[in-house]
């Protein structure tokens, strides 16, 4: 998924240079938790920067004089009904929660999840707190999440609250929160 049209167009013709149509599906979406228009800012000197119109104004989001554009936003759980992946990456600048807020039943049938942990994109984006975003996770009902800047690991109901709190307060951030489901391994599916 790419909501950024510039990017996805990008996107689209990496695809084609590499011959991999018949592998990779991309979208020019906003991954959000409900089907409907989102506004947009494509940000015009970071790409990789642009984000759905923050709940909160922030200078480190319009500092280049974003375009503001509106794009489809469409929930994973309507894209992939009925589907399963064994791992799912987000980095959705600020637009994880919504993001796992539509995709909950993709969710819980998924070995690992990787999603960024940002506090300032989280509660100016979105407007969650980091004990919000903790409950969301727990509620997935992942078997362990790891830190990897942080080399902690746990049980997500043990651990993700205070360690997410710890984060916000020391002005830290975590590239990808890891959780996964132990009693699974990729491809070993059965008839689920």
């Amino acid at each position: 998924m790419e909501a950024n049209p510039s990017t996805y167009e990008l996107l689209q013709m990496n695809i084609a240079l590499r011959d991999l149509g018949h592998k990779v599906k991309a979208l020019n979406v906003a991954v959000t938790w409900e089907d409907k228009e989102v506004e947009f800012l494509c940000s015009r000197e970071n790409a990789g920067g642009s984000k759905q119109v923050p709940v909160f104004g922030d200078e480190n989001f319009v500092y280049d004089s974003p375009d503001l554009i509106t794009v489809p936003g469409r929930s994973l759980d309507s894209i992939f009904s009925g589907k399963q992946f064994d791992f799912i990456l987000m980095d959705i600048e600020g637009g994880e929660f919504d993001a796992i807020r539509g995709a909950s039943d993709l969710l819980k049938s998924c070995s690992v999840l990787v999603v960024e942990f940002v506090p300032n994109h989280l509660e100016r984006v979105a407007d969650k707190s980091s004990y919000d975003f903790a409950k969301m996770l727990i509620e997935l009902s992942f078997d362990q999440v790891e830190f990897p800047r942080f080399g902690a690991r746990g049980f997500p109901p043990d651990c993700l609250v205070e360690i997410l709190s710890k984060l916000v307060v020391s002005g830290e951030y975590e590239d990808g929160l890891i959780l996964t489901r132990l009693e699974r391994s990729f491809g070993n599916r059965g008839n689920s």
